[in-house]
């Protein structure tokens, strides 16, 4: 957050929590103060309480949180019988142009069935599964191991600007997963158990992810900072300051050594907000970056539960009535 907030040229907002507002200044501020605090001692309980003495916090309650991961995938740099799958690097203006379509007529089955991008020279690596490459577009970025061992990720770099559609939640009012189903884990389990209509089902979502391979070594959001396990949060920035340091509430869930759900056990903790999403929309949406890897994703798909997110203001040491939550 705070590489974040030394770059020239962050946009100055306000953002309101209830009668208080909190500038883009302040968040940077008590980015600084927090480090401060935090650099003071190392232990837990003694930096909630001092943070509790010398922040504000700024409440949304009732918020809904998610989580979400970074794959690992195999991969490889030609396509072959098996690995069929294309991950592309977005058009340019020109690209658009040499193929005589718009930007935003190019839907995920214009792309996928219909091949509007083959042979475009676009297509970066390639997949062996259309429906691990789905979950990649969701997740956005992801880990890919080559046939010569070598390891690279590959992140986010545009879309088609086209709306994004909760597969889940299609299926649901389908009928196809019942209540208590539509985690991760259900949702890819249900489209691979149905290779015919998993396209049909995939294609209602129709926007579409670009990539980009890089040698980052660690995932990166979008502020392009690293993402830290359990501590970095996406967020809307137009409701919640990108950056900010924040405290939550929630569940986690608890997994046998197999990975089945045992459980739910309460999780509250500092965090970060360290990136965004089209799925993420609105004051009362958080995505909790969980991890790289299958027991990340195993466990991110669980996560769906409600809970209280607070932004710190630890500018100034806090009057005793400065306390809001809405």
């Amino acid at each position: 957050s705070r590489e974040y907030f030394r770059r020239p040229g962050i946009d100055e907002r306000l953002y309101e929590f209830g009668d208080r507002r909190l500038s883009t200044a302040d968040v940077a501020r008590s980015v600084e103060r927090f480090i401060e605090l935090a650099e003071t001692d190392d232990d837990a309980t003694w930096l909630a309480a001092v943070a509790a003495a010398d922040c504000r916090m700024f409440g949304r309650r009732d918020v809904q949180f998610t989580a979400y991961f970074e794959p690992e995938l195999d991969a490889r740099l030609v396509a072959d019988e098996t690995f069929r799958y294309p991950l592309f690097a977005p058009p340019s203006p020109q690209d658009l142009e040499r193929l005589g379509v718009a930007a935003g007529e190019l839907t995920r089955e214009r792309i996928d069935r219909a091949g509007a991008l083959d042979g475009s020279g676009l297509a970066i690596a390639w997949l062996d599964d259309p429906v691990e490459r789905f979950f990649l577009h969701v997740q956005g970025s992801g880990v890919l191991r080559f046939g010569d061992g070598s390891v690279r990720r590959v992140g986010y770099a545009g879309s088609n600007g086209l709306a994004y559609t909760s597969v889940g939640r299609l299926m649901l009012d389908r009928g196809l997963l019942g209540p208590g189903e539509a985690s991760a884990v259900g949702i890819r389990a249900a489209l691979t158990a149905d290779p015919e209509g998993r396209d049909e089902l995939m294609f209602a979502n129709e926007r579409y992810i670009y990539f980009a391979l890089s040698d980052a070594a660690a995932a990166v959001g979008s502020l392009g900072v690293p993402l830290v396990a359990g501590r970095s949060l996406a967020a809307d920035p137009e409701f919640l300051p990108s950056g900010a340091v924040v405290y939550f509430e929630t569940d986690k869930p608890v997994l046998d050594d197999d990975g089945g759900f045992v459980g739910w056990e309460p999780a509250a903790r500092f965090a970060l907000i360290h990136d965004a999403g089209a799925a993420i929309r609105g004051p009362d949406r958080i995505d909790i970056f969980w991890g790289t890897g299958t027991d990340a994703g195993v466990a991110a798909g669980y996560v769906n539960r409600p809970g209280n997110l607070y932004v710190l203001d630890c500018d100034d040491a806090p009057e005793e009535d400065d306390y809001q939550a809405e």
